[in-house]
């Protein structure tokens, strides 16, 4: 997250707790399209969760959660083992689903409830629209079908992917 000021109308990163259910399916970009500061929120908050899966191909950021420390609340879904997952799952403290990486959209779809995915994005161009940056991978394929909250961050690169939107009251920062 940046340590810039926050921009007018943004929200702290706890308020996504009031988007996550019990028993949600927490959708997240791969690698740097991870929104820390949200992740960050929802594992300092686990006590506040009841049975929420976080579901991402490949994360970047070693975190106690992946090591099942906040089972019960908040478990990690991998599709993809990278180095921060690759022992938690071999201890038992995350799941594995494998997948092929074009049939992730689908598979998630199907095989979850798909209540809401968080992502990092870049901040508004001038006609307001983030953009999801260089990771407008399989989450790119769940905008209109799934809620989004973004945590808007200055150092993603603005590209010409699929929008992820205006900005609205469901933006952190």
């Amino acid at each position: 997250m940046s340590s810039a000021a926050p921009r007018a109308g943004a929200r702290p990163p706890e308020d996504v707790l009031a988007h996550v259910a019990p028993g949600a399916d927490v959708i997240v970009p791969m690698a740097n399209g991870e929104p820390v500061a949200l992740v960050d929120a929802l594992e300092a908050n686990h006590e506040r969760l009841e049975d929420v899966r976080l579901h991402q191909m490949h994360a970047l950021h070693e975190r106690p959660y992946l090591h099942g420390e906040c089972a019960t609340r908040l478990r990690h879904v991998s599709c993809f083992l990278a180095p921060a997952t690759r022992e938690a799952y071999s201890k038992g403290g995350c799941y594995l689903v494998p997948n092929h990486f074009s049939e992730l959209p689908a598979l998630l779809r199907s095989s979850t409830r798909c209540s809401l995915v968080i992502a990092a994005a870049t901040p508004p161009d001038r006609h307001g629209h983030l953009s999801l940056a260089t990771n407008a991978e399989y989450v790119a394929a769940l905008i209109g079908r799934v809620p989004f909250f973004l945590e808007v961050n200055a150092r993603m690169p603005r590209t010409f992917t699929p929008r992820a939107g205006r900005r609205s009251s469901s933006c952190a920062r």
